[in-house]
């Protein structure tokens, strides 16, 4: 199954704070962001500009979004993008949505990815 994945503009970031904490004022919220909460971890991903660094953080990533609803009853959509990226060793961080799944990707590795994936998948390299 060939999926349509878009590569999102602009850059994000991932950062870690307390568990527990609110949602900073710095999250850009006009843009993709997504906030977690595990009563041991307080992740957020947004976009990549002005944020604090002292803050454990991972900055330059890239989110490549699988742009289709999916299905819960669907299967292998992780693994069909994961499965070739572990292959050529590009380390990424997984998301999911209610409809649909996110890989962010090192801006490092993103144009390799997008390479590594057109094989298997039609990847828009102009939305980025």
């Amino acid at each position: 199954m060939k999926l349509p994945i878009t590569i999102l503009p602009g850059d994000y970031t991932i950062v870690k704070l307390p568990s527990g904490s609110e949602i900073p004022e710095w999250v850009d919220r006009t843009r993709f962001y997504s906030i977690t909460d595990t009563g041991e971890e307080f992740s957020v991903i947004c976009a990549g500009e002005g944020l604090p660094e002292e803050y454990p953080h991972e900055c330059s990533m890239k989110i490549f979004k699988v742009n289709k609803k999916l299905e819960f009853s669907e299967t292998g959509v992780i693994s069909s993008i994961t499965v070739p990226l572990a292959d050529k060793k590009i380390p990424i961080f997984t998301l999911s949505t209610f409809d649909t799944d996110y890989i962010l990707i090192k801006m490092e590795h993103a144009y390799e990815a997008a390479d590594v994936l057109k094989d298997f998948h039609d990847v828009d390299y102009y939305s980025w």
